[in-house]
C-alpha cells in the first residue's frame, strides 16, 4: 500500500521540495526523508484531512529544517558582544514559516486544480486561471475571449 503511495506522490514531492532546494542531491535526500518519516508516522494519519495535505506537511517542516540546519551563521561564536547581536537580528524563521506556508498552498492549489481542470471546458478554464491564479484584469481576458 505504501508504496503505490510513494509512486503516486513521489514526484509532487519531489517538486514541492525543489522549489525550495535549489541542490537536485539534497532535494532527493529531503525527499526521502520525507517519504521515511511518513512510513514511521503512517499510524498517526489520523485522516482528518486528505493524505497529500498530511504528507506535504510532513515536507514543509523537513524543507524548514533542513534550511534552518544549514543555514550559514546559525551558530553564534564569541562573547558577550556576540551575543548580543545575535539577539537583535529578527527571528527568520517566522518569516521562513510564513513563506513556506503561502507556497505550500499555492502547490496545493495547482494540485487541487489540475485534479478538476477535466470538469471544466477550455475556454471556462483559461478565463478562471488568468484571473483567479495569474491575477489578469477581467477586461482584458473579456477582450481575450476570442483567442483563449
Amino acid at each position: 500500500m505504501f508504496l503505490a503511495l510513494y509512486d503516486r506522490y513521489f514526484d509532487r514531492v519531489l517538486g514541492y521540495v525543489r522549489l525550495r532546494i535549489r541542490d537536485d542531491a539534497t532535494c532527493e535526500d529531503v525527499t526521502s526523508t520525507v517519504f521515511t518519516t511518513a512510513l514511521a508516522q503512517l499510524a498517526s494519519f489520523r485522516g482528518d484531512g486528505s493524505f497529500a495535505g498530511w504528507l506535504f506537511q510532513i515536507a514543509r517542516n523537513r524543507v524548514i529544517k533542513f534550511l534552518v540546519q544549514a543555514r550559514p551563521g546559525s551558530r553564534g561564536t564569541g562573547g558577550t558582544d556576540a551575543q548580543l547581536r545575535l539577539e537583535g537580528q529578527p527571528d527568520s524563521r517566522a518569516s521562513l514559516s510564513a513563506e513556506f506556508e503561502i507556497e505550500y498552498r499555492q502547490q496545493l492549489l495547482v494540485w487541487a486544480a489540475g485534479e478538476i481542470r477535466v470538469e471544466f471546458h477550455d475556454t471556462t478554464w483559461h478565463a478562471f486561471w488568468r484571473t483567479c491564479v495569474e491575477g489578469q484584469p477581467v477586461a482584458e481576458i473579456l477582450n481575450l475571449r476570442g483567442r483563449l
